[in-house]
C-alpha cells in the first residue's frame, strides 16, 4: 500500500511539474510592461475560454492525462493592449498541427521562425510544444512590432526540439515547402484545414494527414502523407478516392481514372497520395522521388 501511495505521489509530482514549465510573461521581461491579469486553462476547462473551437484542440490531444494548458495573459505597454494565449501541447505534432490548420491569409512571418504567420491584428508560431498567438488591438505597426518583442521573450523561454517533417518528405525537392504546410488529425482537423479532402476520408476514424503544396505558374499539386492508426479502414481510403482496392504492399500504385489522383502504398498503413489540378504528368514527375 505505501509502495502504492509512493508511485501515485510522484506521478502527481511529475504532472505539477510538467505543467508549471509552461512559459509566462513577466512585468519585468519588458520596459513599462504591465500584466493585467493571466488565467490557466487546463484539458476540458478550455471549453471555459474558447467555447465551441475546443473541440479541435482536445482531438490533438491537448488533454491528455491533463497536463497541457493554455495560458491566457492580457497586457499593457502604454497605450498598447495584447492578449497572449500559449498553447502547451501534447507534443511538437500537435502544436504544428493546431497552427497549420489556424493560419490564414499570411502577410508575413516572424523573422526568427519559419513556422509562423503575421497578420495585422495577429503573430502566430510554434516553438517545440507549444503553439502561440499574439493579438494586438490596432493592426498598427507599433503594435506588430511590439508583438514581435513578446514573441522573442516567450521564444527565448522555450526548449525543445521543432516538428520534423515526415520522413517520406525530407527530400531536396521539398525544401521551402513546408512552412505553409498542414498536419490535419481526425475529422475536425481536416475540416478546418483543408475541407475539400472530407469526402476522402468518410467513415474513416482516428487518422493523419500531412499535407503541402507544390505551385507551378497556375497548376497546382497536393502531396501528402497519409496514416490510417486501424487498417481496417484502408479498402474505404481506395474507395473514397475512387481507386481501386487489390490488397496494397509497399510500392503498389494506384490511379483514379482520370489520372489525376494517386495513392502510392509506403508501408502497412501509411501512403504518399498526389491529387493534380492540371495534368497527369505533374504526378509522374514527383511520383518517381518515392520509388
Amino acid at each position: 500500500m505505501k509502495k502504492l501511495l509512493l508511485i501515485i505521489l510522484i506521478q502527481i509530482s511529475l504532472i505539477s511539474l510538467a505543467q508549471d514549465n509552461i512559459p509566462r510573461i513577466l512585468a519585468e521581461d519588458m520596459e513599462g510592461l504591465e500584466v493585467l491579469n493571466s488565467r490557466e486553462f487546463t484539458g476540458n476547462a478550455l471549453w471555459g475560454y474558447i467555447n465551441g473551437g475546443a473541440d479541435l484542440y482536445l482531438e490533438y490531444g491537448f488533454n491528455f492525462l491533463k497536463v497541457e494548458k493554455l495560458r491566457v495573459d492580457n497586457l499593457k505597454q502604454g497605450d498598447h493592449e495584447f492578449t497572449v494565449n500559449i498553447y502547451q501541447m501534447k507534443d511538437t505534432a500537435a502544436a504544428f498541427g493546431i497552427f497549420s490548420v489556424s493560419w490564414f491569409n499570411c502577410l508575413g512571418k516572424f523573422p526568427e521562425h519559419n513556422v509562423s504567420c503575421l497578420t495585422p491584428y495577429q503573430l502566430q508560431f510554434v516553438k517545440a510544444q507549444y503553439y502561440i498567438s499574439i493579438i494586438n488591438e490596432t493592426g498598427n505597426s507599433e503594435d506588430r512590432e511590439i508583438g514581435f518583442k513578446l514573441a522573442r521573450i516567450i521564444s527565448a523561454k522555450i526548449e525543445g526540439n521543432d516538428f520534423e517533417m515526415p520522413e517520406v518528405f525530407r527530400k531536396k525537392e521539398f525544401e521551402g515547402m513546408h512552412g505553409q504546410a498542414k498536419f490535419m488529425k481526425g475529422k475536425l482537423g481536416l475540416e478546418n484545414g483543408f475541407p475539400a479532402w472530407s469526402e476522402y476520408f468518410e467513415n474513416i476514424e482516428k487518422f493523419q494527414v500531412y499535407k503541402f503544396v507544390v505551385k507551378k505558374n497556375d497548376s497546382r499539386i497536393h502531396i501528402a502523407e497519409i496514416v490510417l492508426e486501424d487498417k481496417i479502414f484502408i479498402e474505404q481510403l481506395y474507395t473514397n478516392i475512387g481507386l481501386e482496392y487489390s490488397d496494397p504492399v509497399k510500392g503498389t500504385m494506384s490511379y483514379s481514372a482520370d489520372r489525376k489522383r494517386c495513392l502510392l502504398s509506403v508501408s502497412e498503413n501509411s501512403f504518399v497520395f498526389f491529387e493534380s489540378t492540371d495534368t497527369p504528368e505533374q504526378i509522374s514527375s514527383y511520383l518517381r522521388l518515392f520509388q
